[in-house]
């Protein structure tokens, strides 16, 4: 059995601009607070090493990415088999020439899913990148 995450967010920029933030992994510590450090070559098959953001505490990750569908989707998925598992999705899509919709996606399996009072966690952990992304794609920040 698997819980979802699914949340959305209005951009006012381009689909090129979001790809660039949620791709630029060096500036992630500078506005990034669910995924504050992230390494690793952008290609399908790429295992990435990262720092997951969880409040007050960081813990590491190391993902593979499934998909890097420039402007489209980027997709990547780790975690420890049987325990917990989390295939994250970021897919953009144009709204019209000045806004762009990211649907972020996240599917949890494993034995310690979030369930019960700890399925929150990641509805604020989402929301908190979702308006992060959207300050910094909507400034000149990172440009």
């Amino acid at each position: 059995m698997s819980i979802a995450n699914t949340q959305s967010v209005e951009i006012k920029a381009s689909p090129e601009r979001v790809w660039q933030v949620i791709t630029d992994f060096s500036e992630f510590p500078a506005w990034n607070p669910m995924t504050p450090g992230m390494k690793g070559e952008l290609r399908e098959g790429a295992r990435l090493k990262g720092k997951l953001g969880l409040g007050p505490a960081t813990v590491p990750f190391f993902p593979t990415l499934l998909t890097v569908e420039p402007n489209v989707e980027l997709r990547w998925k780790g975690g420890v088999p049987g325990a917990f598992v989390a295939d994250h999705r970021f897919i953009i899509e144009p709204v019209d020439e000045t806004t762009t919709l990211l649907r972020h996606h996240e599917v949890f399996t494993g034995a310690f899913k979030p369930v019960g009072p700890l399925k929150a966690v990641p509805d604020r952990v989402h929301a908190g990148f979702n308006s992060a992304l959207k300050r910094r794609a909507e400034s000149t920040a990172g440009r």
